[in-house]
């Protein structure tokens, strides 16, 4: 019996198949089963700095997972307002228990037909709303207004290029990319010789950001759209620190000694709240342009008085699937930025020199 592989790329998935179409397990009458394997590729970065198959082997209840559906297709059929996405011949949230990828009941090719697929991460089920008309590859995301909850978007480009093929295995292969961007902040004293305790007391990205975006899943890559008709569904701001919070790094610590050579040099370091893990310190925002846009910093340096600064991004576009690094140089006469902002897993492909107004 030919065998039909399911797999993730980056996720080690395998995993479920919950019909909704009254399969019942005979290949004799449906065709060829449908298996689900794990396959392991490239580990793309998300907002807790990888996804990996422990991003997602969470329980369901942790927004562990993937949501899958595959929806009937005629042969040679690949335009997707062609294919009804309203009822899925299968439905396969992906789950990781008791060591393994597995699902409940066993699922079949079906005979003369072949399928389209649509994918993304279980943890976006509580940002989701409004399903279009019933179709479950458009719907509502939402951004939480706590960056601390904020949570990364994958999914994949809808998918129609695999056939039921009479032989060998057939192996469905989903690559998940990013539908949001992601902005991160870090902090690097302008000299190494200065031993100064920093206080970051507040740190926040400012300007007009849509909050909510339409999905769609047919989209080849898979798109968001944001909204940007309602004023109520804007933010003024994310902030990365809450209330009550702060980060405090010494100066020294961001200085590394050559063991071979002894010279000294100064790498950066990530901000993040004291109190949150440092692999939780990214901002998810939805793409787009931004116009005013600007980050104010309220900062303290030991034996100094606090101080501010506003540094102008004017009209920027945070292109989705972008990762935005800002870094801080801060020295005892004055603060800088640069940002460092590329594809997701090299945000050092373009460098900006920003100049603040303290």
């Amino acid at each position: 019996m030919k065998r039909f592989f399911f797999s993730v790329i980056a996720l080690a998935a395998a995993a479920t198949a919950c019909t909704e179409s009254g399969l019942i397990d005979t290949p004799a009458f449906y065709g060829n089963e449908i298996i689900f394997a794990p396959y392991v590729g490239k580990t793309p970065v998300t907002k807790a700095v990888s996804v990996s198959k422990e991003y997602l082997e969470g329980t369901v209840e942790n927004g562990g997972g993937v949501e899958v559906y595959a929806f009937l297709r005629d042969k040679d059929v690949t335009d997707p307002a062609q294919i009804d996405v309203t009822t899925p011949y299968l439905y396969a949230p992906l789950t990781y228990s008791n060591g393994a990828w597995g699902y409940g009941e066993l699922a079949y090719w079906p005979e003369g037909k072949e399928l389209a697929f649509a994918a993304y991460s279980r943890n976006a089920t509580g940002c989701i709303s409004n399903h279009s008309e019933g179709s479950l590859t458009q719907f509502d995301f939402t951004v939480k207004d706590v960056v601390s909850e904020q949570i990364d978007l994958l999914a994949i480009p809808f998918k129609t290029d695999v056939t039921g093929n009479e032989s060998g295995d057939t192996h469905v292969e989903l690559r998940f990319y990013h539908l949001l961007s992601r902005v991160g902040f870090s902090i690097e004293p302008s000299e190494a010789n200065e031993d100064v305790s920093i206080t970051i007391k507040s740190l926040k990205l400012c300007g007009s950001f849509p909050k909510s975006g339409h999905v769609d899943l047919t989209k080849n890559p898979a798109a968001i759209a944001p909204y940007k008709e309602a004023t109520s569904s804007y933010a003024a701001d994310y902030s990365l620190l809450e209330e009550g919070e702060a980060f405090e790094i010494e100066s020294t610590a961001c200085v590394i000694t050559d063991p071979d050579t002894g010279n000294e040099s100064i790498i950066s370091k990530p901000i993040y709240p004291n109190a949150a893990a440092e692999n939780n310190r990214f901002m998810m925002i939805m793409p787009g342009t931004v116009e005013n846009a600007s980050i104010d910093v309220t900062y303290q340096l030991s034996g100094d008085d606090e101080r501010t600064a506003r540094i102008a991004l004017n009209t920027w576009t945070f292109v989705p699937g972008y990762a935005y690094e800002f870094i801080l140089q801060i020295s005892t006469a004055a603060i800088q930025f640069e940002a460092h902002f590329g594809a997701w897993g090299n945000p050092a492909e373009t460098d900006k020199d920003l100049v603040p107004v303290v």
